[in-house]
């Protein structure tokens, strides 16, 4: 599908967010762009669909003040929320699409499954993880979110991967 009046806008702190927005990218014939590198891009003629990528980061889907202020809200079709939250968790889903509609409020948002793996992550990261699995460790399993389960799980691996790529070729079938 080729198209040249949209973009797709990514931020990404460990490299899953940026694979899913090149696939989607690259199956919707669009310009891809690094949050960090999109300001150039945002005075483009014609610009008229902006699809947006990015992580959750502490309970915060990363980028989305940067992009408003870039790229006019109104133009956001769709955001891909990049993290471990469990579909599961309609509390956490329900925060997050709030949080995404305060600055797009003409965006549906998509949550895609996130890859952690303990051994590749920042120090401070570590460190945060660390107190959040000790944390819910503490809880009973019953008390526990589908998501602060998968938290447990991941700590105790060293390690987890929810990408489903698939999840992008559905998205760009509904799109087209």
């Amino acid at each position: 599908m080729e198209q040249t009046n949209g973009v797709v806008i990514y931020a990404s702190k460990y490299g899953t967010t940026e694979r899913y927005a090149q696939a989607f990218a690259t199956l919707m014939g669009l310009p891809l762009c690094d949050l960090k590198q999109c300001q150039a891009l945002a005075s483009e003629p014609g610009i008229e669909k902006v699809y947006v990528f990015a992580p959750i980061y502490r309970r915060v889907i990363m980028g989305l003040p940067e992009i408003s202020h870039v790229f006019d809200p109104a133009k956001v079709v769709k955001v891909f929320v990049v993290g471990m939250t469990s579909p599961e968790d309609h509390a956490t889903i329900h925060f997050l699409q709030e949080q995404m509609l305060d600055y797009m409020p003409n965006a549906t948002m998509q949550l895609l499954g996130g890859k952690i793996v303990f051994d590749d992550i920042s120090m401070s990261d570590k460190m945060l993880l660390r107190v959040m699995y000790g944390f819910e460790k503490r809880k009973a399993l019953a008390d526990r979110t589908p998501t602060e389960q998968r938290l447990v799980e991941m700590f105790e691996e060293g390690k987890a991967d929810m990408t489903d790529m698939t999840k992008i070729h559905d998205a760009v079938s509904l799109l087209e």
